[in-house]
């Protein structure tokens, strides 16, 4: 689930007649549509682990011997309604402390109260930022593996296979403690990266000012962000397009917006959450 967009704001039955209702991508402008099937999908996990491994959907469900659902509510940062009236889901997958377990991360050789960070890559297309760049998120390796609110690799919706508008054959889930922009539907790879999160930012995170770490009960929506589009390339051969895009410091923001302003270049520059940058 991803920032509203009306265009795929639509609701999908799932197996016990429960509905989902899609904010953001519901795949139906994929190419090629499904992106693959479920038993050509592959999940790759590397990054800072002793034992990367590429999995079939059936050898990850197999990690776990019995099936493992969490039934809980979910908190879309845009306060739509996600569940029938507010309730609750029900998914079932694998714990990623279960994937944890099995790839071995690397002890982390630096400090800080969170740790090294997980980034959760999805094989669909980005929807904000630079052309030809996938949608991921990032995670604290410790919120990844909390007990209560940490992540499950979701294969199942009320005992259904996941539909692919909700992110089927995989996706990653999140329990109630943070936003639910965290889960990353039709999930396609995690890299374990020793840089600590505020290092670290997906592209809702970067692009749409979404917070980095998004826990609900801090409140934790939005930072503003603001890029300069410096160059586009249209790419050669099969490569997709693709955007330079320039981070500008938060000490420059008025800067460059009435330096732009001037120059009725509005155009290259892509902030977001502008008006927490400049007041209400």
């Amino acid at each position: 689930m991803s920032v509203k967009d009306e265009r795929h704001d639509k609701a999908v039955p799932s197996g016990d007649g429960a509905v989902l209702r899609i904010v953001g991508d519901s795949g139906a402008r994929h190419e090629p549509r499904p992106l693959a099937t479920r038993d050509a999908w592959r999940l790759t996990v590397g990054g800072e682990v002793a034992e990367p491994r590429v999995l079939s959907l059936d050898e990850l469900l197999a990690l776990e011997p019995e099936p493992i659902e969490v039934t809980h509510d979910i908190t879309c940062v845009s306060a739509a309604k996600i569940a029938p009236g507010g309730g609750l889901v029900r998914f079932g997958g694998v714990r990623f402390q279960t994937l944890a377990d099995l790839v071995a991360p690397r002890p982390w050789p630096g400090g800080g109260e969170l740790g090294p960070s997980v980034e959760l890559i999805s094989r669909a297309p980005a929807t904000v930022g630079p052309r030809g760049e996938r949608h991921h998120t990032f995670m604290p390796l410790a919120d990844c593996l909390d007990p209560a609110s940490g992540v499950l690799l979701a294969a199942t919706l009320d005992g259904e296979p996941l539909p692919y508008a909700n992110g089927g054959p995989l996706r990653s889930v999140v329990g109630p403690a943070f936003f639910f922009y965290k889960a990353i539907k039709w999930l396609e790879e995690i890299r374990f990266v020793h840089r600590p999160l505020e290092e670290c930012r997906g592209t809702w995170e970067e692009y749409s000012g979404y917070h980095v770490r998004a826990r609900v009960d801090l409140n934790e929506r939005f930072e503003p962000r603001m890029h300069r589009i410096v160059a586009v390339d249209a790419g050669e051969d099969d490569a997709p397009p693709a955007d330079t895009l320039e981070l500008i410091p938060a000490d420059r923001w008025a800067e460059v917006f009435e330096e732009m302003q001037a120059r009725r270049d509005l155009s290259r520059l892509s902030a977001a959450q502008l008006h927490k940058m400049f007041g209400a």
